[in-house]
């Protein structure tokens, strides 16, 4: 199969099954509970965090879900899989976010790092912008596979604007742009072992696969699954702007993000699977 067929093919995925497109809006949305309770005025520390774990608990079976779409495509099904199983998806789920944030883990150190060193540029850049430390904290929490490379870009890519050694941030930039295909990869190597924990680490393996891809092929597939992700945002955004700034509207913002978020984990899943198989 080539990308083109590939892109296709995961395009039309998400919506070849609504029923199963829509259960998994519904649970990316309780995953922002968080946040749509704070945009009713609620602020009190306690409650927002209690709600945040539950979306962070709930994000599980998200990423479970993903994981699942990984190995039904491999398996060669044609139609996205039905919920089910929630205990084997949640544990799915769980191994599939520990990779994430190991996978995340030099981008993680190195925003802890600019934090403690510029804390006040970053305070003041996100009052700028009309958000505030518990906004970005909660960006980072939330359990949405793919997406946590998204929040970690849009704060590294600040660094040059905070912190005067600019060539720091830039490296930090660079292992977040490199990072995601070596992450999907590794993903859907792990879920083809079923599960194995350790094969999402064995690089080796990872990049004799990719090898066997075609290096130029991954990255063209990358650089489709960012414009393209980019561009639904880019509309979802517009379509935010036009509206004016209150709960109501933030409200169904976050509902129409969620199921763009469902869109996309659902079309990142079959794409990265297709693409792993497409040697």
């Amino acid at each position: 199969m080539d990308l083109k067929e590939i892109i296709g093919n995961s395009l039309k995925y998400p919506l070849s099954d609504l029923k199963n497109f829509l259960i998994l809006g519904i649970i990316t949305l309780i995953t922002s509970i968080s946040s749509v309770i704070q945009s009713f005025g609620v602020t009190d520390f306690m409650v927002v965090w209690i709600l945040l774990l539950i979306g962070l608990v709930i994000g599980f079976f998200v990423d479970g879900y993903f994981f699942k779409i990984l190995k039904s495509s491999l398996d060669d099904l044609s139609k996205p899989p039905v919920f089910g199983n929630w205990k084997i998806m949640f544990t799915d789920g769980l191994k599939v976010y520990l990779v994430s944030v190991v996978y995340c883990l030099p981008a993680i150190l190195m925003i802890i790092y600019f934090i403690q060193g510029s804390f006040d540029y970053l305070v003041n850049y996100l009052s700028m912008m009309g958000m505030d430390l518990n906004y970005l904290l909660t960006g980072l929490f939330e359990s949405k596979i793919g997406l946590m490379f998204i929040n970690f870009m849009s704060v590294l890519g600040e660094f040059p604007i905070m912190i005067p050694e600019g060539s720091t941030a830039f490296i930090g930039i660079l292992y977040i742009v490199a990072a995601p295909p070596l992450f999907f990869m590794a993903l859907v190597h792990m879920a083809n072992y079923d599960g194995d924990l350790r094969t999402a680490f064995r690089f080796n393996e990872i990049i004799n696969e990719i090898g066997e891809i075609g290096w130029g092929k991954l990255i063209i597939w990358y650089v489709t699954m960012v414009i393209i992700f980019f561009a639904l945002l880019t509309v979802l955004n517009l379509v935010n702007f036009i509206f004016p700034a209150n709960p109501v509207s933030f409200n169904v913002f976050s509902v129409l993000y969620s199921f763009l978020v469902a869109y996309s984990v659902m079309f990142f899943a079959r794409s990265s699977a297709l693409l792993y198989i497409s040697e």
